[in-house]
């Protein structure tokens, strides 16, 4: 076995600043209705849903597994989501790129 390094230099670990909510005017669109009054974990679930890639936010199994846990945080949501396939994210990924770039 041969050595690969010789030193290893760590700056510590990282703490993800605390999620800040989306601007008025971005909203997740149910059934073409904005959605209000969702809770601030709510708001941060979707935003991490908007950020998938295509390929993992039309998987079948990622949807259902994003969709059960998400629940659990949209009790206070109006309207009441009961269906992700009426959930329009594209608002909320297209101020997410906005804000990468």
């Amino acid at each position: 076995m041969t050595d690969k390094w010789e030193t290893l230099s760590h700056n510590g670990i990282y703490f993800w600043p605390s999620y800040k909510r989306l601007p008025a005017n971005v909203n997740l669109l149910y059934n073409n209705i904005p959605v209000r009054n969702m809770s601030l974990e709510a708001e941060e679930f979707a935003c991490y849903f908007a950020n998938l890639s295509d390929n993992n936010s039309s998987n079948r199994t990622v949807r259902e597994h994003f969709f059960d846990d998400w629940k659990q945080f949209l009790t206070d949501a109006i309207p009441l989501i009961e269906d992700l396939d009426k959930c329009d994210f594209s608002v909320i990924k297209d101020y997410i790129k906005k804000l990468v770039i």
